[in-house]
C-alpha cells in the first residue's frame, strides 16, 4: 500500500490512518461510556422499584 508512493503521499496516508484510528478510539470510548451510564441507570431504577417506588415517582426523580 505505501510502497510506490512519494514521501508526501506516504505522510498524508499515515496521517489519515492515524486520524481515523483516533476517531475510532473516541467513538468506542463514547459508546462504552454511554453503555455504562445506561447500565447504571437501569441498576438504579431496579433498586428504586425494589424499595417500592412507583414508576411515576421514579420517572419524576430521574427527569
Amino acid at each position: 500500500m505505501l510502497y510506490d508512493m512519494s514521501d508526501n503521499a506516504k505522510l498524508r496516508e499515515i496521517a489519515r490512518i492515524r486520524e481515523k484510528a483516533l476517531h475510532d478510539e473516541a467513538s468506542q470510548m463514547k459508546a462504552a461510556r454511554d453503555e455504562g451510564i445506561a447500565q447504571g441507570k437501569a441498576e438504579i431504577i431496579s433498586k428504586l422499584r425494589a424499595k417500592g417506588m412507583s414508576e411515576s415517582e421514579i420517572k419524576a426523580l430521574l427527569s
